[in-house]
This record gives structure tokens, sequence and C-alpha cells, in this order.
């Protein structure tokens, strides 16, 4: 939090960690190149209403924007992405189901259009059985050439199950990727 016109508490690690700032809109991409700040965007169904094919063609200009201002060092895209590991295929169908239906109450009670989309199709996020997930970041790692993620947890899930999620995320995902 900025205090007398500098952040507090300050950062430990020297240099600072690495500042990266939300791209969501089109408009953005070029000019955060140009500036040299490094980017997380929006991937996903919360993120990216666009489409892949946009966000791809935005990352490539972003990313040729940095080189044409001859920024130092390499531009970092970091992806925000919604994230839910589950055991099995069925289990992960059978929660991503009740998680919609029960959104879907929800936007009813207040007046909202409700969610036509299936949990049967998890590729827009990192959803599925471990094997399923770190295909997906495979395929975010090549599409945008990806230097990382942040993942959000799948919302509505009870403490149980998000300790589980947990569980395989550390041990049957990240292990794939040291």
């Amino acid at each position: 939090m900025p205090v007398g016109g500098r952040f507090m508490p300050r950062a430990v690690q020297k240099p600072h960690p690495p500042i990266l700032l939300p791209l969501d809109s089109q408009q953005g991409f070029i000019p955060m190149g140009e500036m040299g700040y490094h980017s997380a965007i929006g991937s996903g169904t919360s993120h990216n209403q666009r489409g892949d094919e946009v966000l791809k063609q935005d990352v490539k200009n972003y990313r040729q924007a940095w080189l044409d201002s001859k920024n130092v060092g390499n531009s970092r895209v970091m992806i925000r992405i919604g994230a839910y590991v589950s055991p099995t295929r069925a289990d992960f169908l059978r929660k991503m189901e009740a998680g919609i239906q029960e959104t879907n109450k929800r936007r009813a009670a207040r007046g909202l259009p409700v969610r036509e989309s299936s949990a049967s199709d998890p590729t827009a996020n990192l959803y599925g059985t471990p094997e399923e997930v770190v295909d997906r970041i495979h395929e975010l790692r090549e599409d945008f050439g990806m230097d990382g993620f942040m993942c959000g947890m799948q919302g509505g899930l009870t403490r149980e199950e998000q300790l589980q999620c947990l569980r395989l995320f550390a041990d049957k995902v990240i292990p794939e990727f040291n």
C-alpha cells in the first residue's frame, strides 16, 4: 500500500519481484509492450471472451512491441486462469455441473441471465483430471509462449474439495513441470 509516496511493506527480495500488469483490453497490448511491462493476461471462461485466436494475436503484438522498443530482457506473459483438478473425469463432470446449476440459481434470483455452457468441455480452463490439466498447460505454453500462470480455484467447493484439488495439483500437476 502506498505510504508517503513509497510502497509498504518493502520487498525483501532484491531486486524486487517482477511486477506484472493485467492485460484484458485489446488496446493495451501494444502500449504495455512498448513500455516494457511484463503482463498477466486473462484466459479461460471468465477472462477470455474474445477467443484464443484473438488473444494469441494480442500476445504476438505485445511481444513485437516489446522487441521494437528495445526493452531490456525478455517480455514475460503470465496467464490468469480458473483451475479445478479432480481425481476422475466422472467426479469432475459431476462437480462442475453442480457448480453451474448453483451459479445459475444465484444469477436467476438476481434477474441475471443463466450460463448456457456445460462442464463437458473443460479446455478453456485448467479443469479436469491431473492428466487433462497437464495437457492444457502444455497447450497454453505452446499457444501463448506462457512463462507461468496464476490460477484461481473453482468456486462453490467445500473446504475438503478445495484441499483435494490443491493436493492433486501439488502432487500430480506441478511435478510434470519441474
